[in-house]
């Protein structure tokens, strides 16, 4: 399964709010969103969140999960120590939607 997700501390709300103008950018190519507040009742991103992000895409079928962010600590380090693969989004340097392109995700 191929598509990205996006994993925030918005409440869902926003975040699927979030999600339809994403979309509209690129194509219907965020196929799930997981909201650290709303889903897992946790106030910030942490390895157990991006763990249950991750147990739950592979049950999905996906075969591959790498995290992209700009947050040092808790979007590239979080998920490093989950297990996944992550990204660090120096925002000054390059834009979300390049670096998808550059790993293939879009």
């Amino acid at each position: 399964m191929k598509g990205a997700v996006i994993s925030t501390n918005a409440p869902r709300a926003l975040a699927d709010k979030e999600v339809e103008v994403i979309n509209r950018q690129v194509s219907n190519r965020i196929i799930g969103v997981y909201s650290a507040v709303s889903d897992s009742g946790m106030l910030k991103k942490d390895p157990a969140f991006y763990k249950e992000v991750y147990e739950d895409l592979m049950q999905r079928g996906f075969s591959r999960v790498v995290h992209l962010g700009d947050d040092y600590l808790n979007d590239y380090i979080a998920p490093l120590r989950a297990g996944l693969g992550a990204y660090y989004l120096e925002r000054n340097k390059i834009n979300l939607y390049d670096l998808m392109k550059i790993v293939r995700i879009l």
